[in-house]
């Protein structure tokens, strides 16, 4: 049941203002005489707050929905516009019994799309049509993506008589999903669509968990899933129409061409501006929301739409592996230089969403040579870990977005349900016990995945306007081992757009760790909960009130977890952040280089400098190339007139060696927006001068680095001021020469003393 305005406005600060105290005091002065001033005051004030609430709420649905059983779904009927293109859009939602093994349906396309920022205020028609007596008399079972069995003239018959008999109720949508209705509508027919934001009722959270839980039936059942990117820009119209550009590149041969066109003076300006129409079509919206790899991933078959323009998924797949492939090429092109706006525009193509889903959907799953689904073959943390930049509007859902094409957990490992009554650090704290459990490793507490709930975020449908939730928005608070998904590489969402924000992560991929700094030791954890009697007396007895909505139930965790490990040493110097991959001479002085001292013999410099600047590891996570030491002595002979590092300047430079120029990229994804420290030892009787590496930008003197058992690099953990044996993760580091275990080792022989402790991060 859905919040009363009164009830959800409560929630607010705004709720909070003069005139609603200022009435509750003049009530201990009311009076029946209307000319005392408190009352005309007291009736203002309410005048003005009503007034405030009415101008901030959107229009009313008069559509209800009808509720329906767990193995039922809802499919929408699109009915064709009746003269022009702006008449009322009118659907019809249908209930049909779904059996996952053996479903009778009728011929039904997906719609992928982005839900957008602006408020539901656009209206459609919606009515329920009953299927009881078209099922009842369909022949035979068919699967929805082949041709029904069935003779469809009972179901023809029923949708045609309710097209033609009632108008429908009032239902208020998104621009961006009206825009899709239009777009699709046929003239003449009906459309049978399954649409999440219709087929769902969004505001029962028990049908919702339900629905959700088989939306991998949903998308893999429907004949084709129909992408939608939104009415598109002049650009994008002009690639999707451009001579067949977008198929064209998809050959190797006509690659090549187009290639080489951006060569010549007479073709570049205009072959250059179709990579660039591409290149934006990539940042369309719909490449930055969760949802949709699981809901492309499981296409049978699947289009792209723009505006009125279409194309085949693998037609648009294959351009983009192509942009990809020849993106850095055509970014040395003179001509393409000279094109500052473009250059500006387009970024790192290959962190873009659409380049990140082609290359994860195409190792998602192990497939029949008819594209049957055999085996999901990667795992639930690792699909979180590596589509951080994909965003969705629940902070649930970076969780339950990917469950359906994630690989099975262990069987002594508890799998993971989607469940919207759960609070959302409950549902975070469950997915990182699965982790630990699954892959007997702590490293996803070093990883930025997660989105800061908000108050209200649980409140599936608000009566308010976006404005008016966002002008009073309240973020709630996450532990610290939850990092958010704002640090990862290139942030989340739309900020990917912006280029690089952060350093790769030194942990790596779930799949093939980098280092292992605390051996082969097990991870010992706990995560704290409340007591059972605890926890039932905080539902029982009726005063708990969720801030992220109604219907949420109250966390069974403490926001505490607990960790073994010892501690290596104090942080002792710090310097940085490096901004922008400009490593200053501050840096490099840290490290045992002084530019005065040693710009003549650049040989001279600390063989862990070059080695710390890449973090021993070449991109992809393996041994460093040997030659990376004389590309180092390079850079720091053309150190600027600051004595700073400028790694992008040095990139530009005209006949730079191709290895300097590896050697840069790779710096510049180990250092960026890190700090450079240097760490005390307490493990130790004699102090050394070598525990020195790069930590996170929030590190800071006094900051404890750590080894943690299960965790593949040494982290900091920052003393909590007021709580004795509490800490903050501040986040992961580098520290050469203990990247391997060597403390380890140093304690097996006894020639580090470390003693063992357990930390209550926070």
């Amino acid at each position: 049941m859905a919040e009363s305005p009164e009830d959800e406005f409560s929630d607010f600060s705004f709720a909070k203002q003069k005139a609603p105290r200022k009435f509750a005091r003049s009530q201990k002065t009311w009076r029946s005489d209307d000319s005392d001033p408190s009352t005309e005051t007291a009736r203002n004030n309410i005048d003005t707050l009503t007034q405030g609430i009415q101008d901030n709420l959107l229009p009313e649905n008069k559509y209800k929905y009808s509720p329906i059983r767990d193995d039922q779904i809802r499919l929408l009927i699109l009915h064709p516009r009746q003269e022009h293109e702006d008449d009322d859009i009118k659907c019809s939602l249908m209930t049909f019994q779904f059996d996952e093994s053996n479903p009778v349906l009728p011929r039904y396309q997906a719609l992928s799309y982005f839900w957008g920022d602006g408020d539901p205020i656009h209206k459609i028609r919606l009515k329920d049509v009953s299927t009881q007596d078209a099922q009842t008399r369909t022949q035979g079972p068919s699967r929805a993506r082949s041709t029904p069995q069935h003779s469809g003239h009972d179901l023809r018959s029923l949708v045609k008589r309710a097209r033609q008999s009632i108008v429908g109720a009032e239902f208020y949508v998104r621009k961006n999903l009206v825009e899709a209705l239009k777009h699709f509508r046929h003239e003449k027919r009906d459309l049978y669509l399954w649409i999440d934001a219709l087929c769902i009722d969004q505001s029962n959270l028990t049908e919702r968990n339900a629905q959700v839980r088989r939306i991998n039936a949903l998308y893999s059942g429907a004949f084709n899933v129909c992408i939608w990117l939104g009415k598109g820009s002049a650009a994008t119209k002009r690639v999707m129409h451009s001579d067949g550009f977008i198929e064209k590149i998809g050959d190797p041969f006509q690659l090549d061409k187009y290639v080489e066109d951006t060569r010549d003076p007479k073709h570049d300006e205009r072959v250059l501006q179709n990579w660039e129409d591409l290149a934006d079509l990539m940042q369309s919206r719909w490449f930055s929301r969760r949802w949709v790899i699981q809901e492309l991933a499981l296409a049978h078959e699947a289009s792209v739409h723009c505006g009125y323009e279409y194309l085949h998924w693998t037609v648009f797949r294959d351009a983009i592996a192509s942009l990809n492939l020849k993106w850095p090429q055509i970014q040395q092109q003179e001509h393409y230089r000279k094109l500052r706006q473009g250059q500006e525009k387009v970024g790192e193509v290959g962190a873009l969403g659409a380049s990140v889903i082609v290359d994860a959907v195409s190792s998602m799953f192990t497939k029949t040579d008819s594209d049957e689904i055999l085996e999901r073959v990667t795992t639930l943390e690792t699909l979180v870990s590596t589509l951080q930049s994909f965003e969705s509007s629940k902070p649930r859902d970076l969780i339950y977005a990917l469950l359906s094409i994630a690989s099975d957990p262990p069987s002594n490992v508890t799998p993971i349900e989607v469940d919207y009554k759960k609070a959302t650090l409950d549902v975070f704290s469950d997915f990182l016990k699965y982790c630990f459990e699954s892959s007997g490793s702590l490293d996803m507490l070093c990883r930025h995945w997660t989105l800061r709930p908000h108050r209200g975020d649980g409140a599936e449908v608000s009566r308010f306007k976006r404005s008016f939730r966002l002008k009073n928005r309240e973020p709630l608070p996450l532990p610290s081992y939850m990092p958010l998904a704002a640090g990862a590489p290139f942030g989340s969402g739309q900020h990917v757009l912006n280029g690089r924000r952060n350093g790769e992560s030194f942990v790596g991929r779930p799949d093939r760790r980098n280092y292992q700094a605390s051996k082969k030791l097990e991870p010992s954890f706990k995560f704290l909960e409340y007591g059972d009697a605890e926890y039932e007396a905080t539902i029982n007895d009726g005063k708990y009130k969720s801030p992220e909505g109604q219907d949420i139930m109250p966390p069974r965790y403490r926001s505490i977890l607990t960790v073994k490990g010892f501690r290596l040493g104090p942080i002792e110097e710090v310097v940085g952040p490096v901004a922008d991959g400009t490593i200053t001479k501050d840096c490099l002085s840290l490290a045992g280089f002084e530019t005065e001292d040693q710009a003549d013999d650049v040989h001279t410099y600390p063989p862990k400098l070059w080695r710390t600047l890449v973090a021993n590891r070449n991109s992809a996570g393996g041994p460093v190339n040997c030659l990376y030491e004389n590309a180092c002595g390079y850079c720091l002979a053309h150190v600027g007139p600051n004595g700073h590092i400028n790694t992008g300047d040095l990139i530009q430079r005209r006949n730079q060696p191709e290895t300097v120029i590896l050697y840069l990229k790779r710096v510049r994804e180990v250092v960026w927006n890190r700090k450079f420290i240097k760490c005390g030892n307490i493990g130790l009787s004699e102090k050394r001068d070598d525990f020195w590496g790069l930590g996170p930008p929030d590190a800071q003197v006094g900051d404890i680095a750590c080894i943690l058992f299960g965790c593949s690099v040494p982290v900091l953990l920052r003393p909590s001021p007021d709580r004795e044996q509490r800490f903050t993760l501040v986040g992961e580091s580098y520290i050469h020469g203990l990247m391997e275990g060597e403390a380890i080792t140093g304690r097996e022989k006894e020639t580090w003393k470390f003693e063992d402790e357990w930390f209550n991060l926070v």
